[in-house]
């Protein structure tokens, strides 16, 4: 079976993007060695070579006209940017300082910038090309992670960077939590669309355990999220016994809950057993403490964010006006909460109104994509924003604008499906995750 290479350039930049970290890790281990710098020329190449390939290719015609889009959302963005510097003036200093993370040499002025995703989401050739790429970026984070989890563990502790380039050394890892959250999203999200149920039912469950063990709270919480998802959306493809298993699954353990006093002893027996060969788990501890739900910060964050939306008035503070007046108390700049960086910088009204259109937007996206094939990559990608809400920022969180690339196919791609859909949703058909025919790459 050949494959033609306009397609695999496409499916090669989809990668290249979106398993960025893995990448950047294997490149500066390769400067480390030989003593060079070529780390983030790899990088880039690595996305726009085979992009650049694929837009050129003749075979794109029917997509590439669609990078207007990316061009219409960067030349907006920039326009704010040009506003809100002519506004407020102070802002040039936030923006523009080359040693923040946080500026827009990072999150906007980069030729890897998170709006990138948008981009290689809406010239697609096909909803089975995109998923192809998911895939293919998923197993080999997960690859990665995998090794920098042994080492990890193998060491006793992770060595951070924070965002004033200080390096510390901690018992988890908030990037790893998430890195590890997109792998297990796409696991089981494959296990539900029973393509290799077991093994991605087993990956799925593996990095959980790892998440637990090294990560954040918010990826567990955003992993329920989506077996919760997932299941709503795939219920009417089951089969009477499965759904049969399922319900008696969750009662049984709802019931064991009640019977332990609730989840608090389990979780400490299994904190205990991990702490006998050297794991320590500070979700897991928090949990058995029942100090998962505490703040840590983040009520400090939504008292500044609650002033800033009161006082900027009916057009807000601005393009970046979080990230001005938040930074001098922590670093990051942005609000951890994607209503509050709405309104912070368009207005409680206008924040409010644009943050719920971008929902029925997405919600439109997955009832018209069941005819089209994209419906089931909305689902996807849902899960992967949930940390929107208690985390990170639109202009940094490349699924963000993923979702929003997808949500657009969704909504204004005609044609008949082109991935499996649960049965009742127009087909009962189900493509295969690898291909099976020349047909499967259209």
């Amino acid at each position: 079976m050949s494959v033609e290479p306009w397609r695999l350039s496409y499916v090669l930049a989809f990668t290249a993007f979106f398993c960025q970290p893995a990448i950047g890790g294997l490149a500066e281990t390769a400067d480390s060695m030989f003593g060079t710098t070529l780390a983030p020329l790899v990088g880039v190449l690595s996305v726009y070579i085979p992009l650049a390939m694929y837009l050129l290719s003749r075979e794109s015609k029917a997509t590439r006209h669609r990078v207007w889009i990316f061009v219409a959302v960067f030349v907006g963005f920039s326009i704010l940017t040009l506003l809100s510097t002519t506004a407020h003036p102070e802002y040039s200093s936030v923006m523009f300082d080359a040693d923040w993370s946080g500026s827009l040499y990072e999150t906007l002025f980069n030729p890897l910038l998170p709006m990138l995703g948008l981009l290689l989401i809406v010239v697609a050739p096909s909803p089975n090309q995109v998923k192809r790429g998911i895939v293919a970026s998923a197993y080999l984070t997960f690859a990665a992670e995998i090794f920098r989890f042994i080492g990890a563990q193998l060491n006793g502790y992770w060595e951070i960077t924070d965002s004033a380039g200080r390096l510390y050394k901690t018992t988890y890892n908030m990037g790893f939590g998430y890195s590890v959250l997109f792998c297990v999203v796409v696991f089981f999200f494959l296990a539900f669309q029973k393509k290799w149920v077991a093994l991605h039912t087993l990956l799925g469950v593996a990095g959980t355990a790892m998440v637990a063990i090294a990560g954040s709270r918010a990826p567990l919480v955003a992993i329920g999220l989506a077996i919760v998802v997932f299941s709503i959306y795939f219920w009417r493809s089951f089969s009477p016994l499965t759904r049969a298993f399922t319900s008696i699954s969750i009662l049984t353990t709802v019931a064991v809950t009640i019977v332990l006093g609730g989840p608090a002893p389990l979780i400490a027996w299994i904190v205990r057993r991990l702490g006998d060969v050297g794991i320590e788990s500070r979700s897991l501890t928090a949990l058995a403490d029942g100090g998962f739900t505490d703040p840590n910060g983040r009520d400090s964050i939504s008292d500044i964010s609650s002033e800033l939306i009161s006082s900027g008035g009916l057009l807000g503070h601005g393009f970046y006006g979080d990230r001005f007046h938040i930074r001098p108390y922590f670093r990051w700049g942005y609000p951890h909460n994607i209503l509050d960086e709405f309104q912070i910088v368009f207005g409680a009204a206008l924040g409010l109104l644009l943050l719920m259109a971008l929902v029925v937007f997405v919600m439109l996206g997955l009832r018209l994509g069941r005819n089209n094939g994209y419906g089931e990559l909305v689902i996807l990608a849902v899960p992967l924003t949930f940390q929107l809400t208690v985390s990170s920022s639109y202009l940094i969180l490349i699924w963000f604008w993923a979702l929003m690339g997808l949500a657009y196919l969704a909504v204004t791609t005609e044609g008949e499906p082109q991935i499996s859909r649960p049965v009742g949703a127009g087909t009962s058909s189900s493509a295969p995750l690898l291909p099976s025919s020349h047909a499967d790459f259209k």
